[in-house]
């Protein structure tokens, strides 16, 4: 008896092992069902019968993440060798187009077929009797690739041709035959090698008035490729024959034929596209007129998608305040705003610096604009909406405190790592001073406590008996008041 009880309980226990295996594998199944994700696609693949070239051939169109949700028009970048190249290039593209204020762009990447016939621009019958192909190609691509893709997308006119190896030997082809359908060149590794260097031979021979000009050409090779020296020459006689051309050269270290192509890619765009950054060497002279021109100009020339990044526009605009030019510094955050309209912190900004400029109804409806973003998106990267609200308030209801009281607090005060901050009245204005910081108007809050309007900076204080108290980034800091030559005048 003994003997069947253990028999049974030991199949019961199998059972119940089986089971719970059974509830175990299941749960497995149901987790896998839940993490199932569909392939991401950074591309459409589209396939027509060329009448140019007489065979099927496919096209790959990449377009900007956000196309469907604009009205914008959008440069073209025709990519040869696309099926190897698309990967990288669409990842660069959006990369910089969203980080370092380069056009957002149609990718479209060609897959080769025969690379030697339809690259080679003079016929080596030595090396292949059907190379020479390269008018035949560049007809494919006007007449039937770019014609479908000006016709289905919001296309700019402004193109771009990339093209590596014999794909780069097209490339510098087009390029010197003034090829009206490319604006600019990527030109990677080139094969100069072709038919005895014959490109290279021909170049030599040109006039500077037979190259092409105002089309800016970015050259990279490996500095482990044996074409180097040839690409070396290439730069050389294009130099030669236009001096006043923005070309650009770079020869990259410990990279070989096929590395080279994706860090060209990158410092191309940059070159390509340099002109649509409005850089420090315009800040000195900046006006509101000149700034709008020159954001109509880019995008008139690169397509309506152009934009400076969110961090030039607010270190611009933080360069203009230090100078007391805040219209300026409005007109400018006014175009972030426009540009990016969904982060709260732009209109934060925007209504600051229309604050320190007098223009309060002004400052208001930003931070109300500010403040109902924070509360429809309660992430941490838009800021409070409760503090936006309380920035209404401060505008709308003012305090103003005597000129006695504000003498009371003047002078300078001194932490124990050595950082000095000054208060004194300055016609009439209670006015902060620290070293390295531009002087900054204090706003009372209460009898003892003051905000400030730093573009970028938004710290407040507390004055106490002898001390201040310097409020930033959540941390305070105790400050004891020191003697200093501090003229309540000035």
């Amino acid at each position: 008896m003994d003997l069947f009880k253990k028999l049974i309980f030991t199949l019961m226990l199998v059972v119940l092992y089986f089971e719970l295996r059974a509830e175990e594998i299941k749960e497995i199944k149901e987790i896998k069902e839940i993490k199932e994700i569909k392939e991401y696609s950074i591309a459409n693949t589209f396939t027509f019968q060329s009448k140019i070239l007489g065979e099927e051939r496919s096209i790959l169109i990449s377009l900007p993440s956000e196309y469907d949700q604009t009205n914008d028009t959008y440069p073209v970048h025709v990519l040869l060798d696309g099926k190897q190249n698309i990967e990288h290039a669409v990842a660069t593209s959006r990369m910089l187009s969203n980080w370092a204020g380069m056009p957002k762009s149609i990718i479209v990447g060609i897959p080769s077929v025969n690379r030697t016939r339809d690259f080679t621009p003079s016929k080596d019958v030595a090396y292949s009797p059907e190379s020479g192909g390269a008018k035949k190609f560049a007809d494919f691509l006007e007449k039937e690739v770019m014609t479908f893709v000006d016709k289905k997308y919001r296309t700019h006119p402004f193109r771009v041709l990339t093209g590596h190896s014999l794909g780069g030997l097209f490339a510098v082809n087009q390029y010197i035959n003034k090829n009206p359908s490319f604006n600019a060149y990527i030109i990677v590794a080139p094969s100069l090698w072709w038919n005895k260097q014959k490109i290279l031979s021909t170049l030599a021979k040109a006039k500077p008035t037979e190259l092409a000009k105002g089309i800016p050409v970015y050259l990279g090779v490996g500095e482990e490729d044996g074409m180097t020296p040839m690409v070396e020459q290439l730069y050389r006689l294009f130099t030669e024959n236009n001096a006043s051309h923005g070309y650009a050269y770079t020869v990259y270290e410990n990279e070989g034929h096929m590395s080279a192509p994706m860090k060209t890619f990158y410092d191309g765009i940059k070159h390509v596209f340099s002109d649509v950054v409005y850089d420090e060497s315009k800040w000195e002279s900046f006006t509101s007129d000149s700034f709008i021109e020159f954001t109509e100009s880019i995008k008139h020339n690169f397509g309506s998608s152009v934009k400076q990044t969110g961090e030039l526009y607010n270190k611009l605009a933080n360069f203009l305040a230090t100078k007391k030019n805040y219209a300026g510094a409005i007109t400018v955050l006014k175009a972030n705003a426009q540009d990016y309209p969904n982060y709260a912190f732009n209109h934060k900004d925007l209504a600051n610096a229309y604050a320190l400029n007098g223009n309060v109804e002004q400052a208001i409806s930003e931070f109300q604009k500010a403040a109902n973003i924070a509360r429809k998106d309660s992430s941490s990267g838009q800021g409070d909406a409760l503090q936006y609200e309380r920035e209404i308030n401060r505008l709308r209801n003012p305090i103003t405190l005597s000129e006695q009281v504000l003498k009371g607090f003047a002078g300078c005060y001194k932490s124990e790592s050595g950082t000095v901050f000054k208060f004194s009245l300055i016609d009439d204005v209670f006015t902060g001073h620290k070293e390295g910081w531009p002087d900054f108007q204090l706003y009372a809050e209460s009898d003892n406590g003051f905000y400030t309007r730093l573009m970028g900076l938004a710290p407040s204080f507390r004055f106490n008996a002898n001390r201040v108290d310097v409020i930033a980034n959540g941390q305070t800091y105790h400050l004891p008041k020191t003697e200093c030559k501090t003229n309540l005048n000035k």
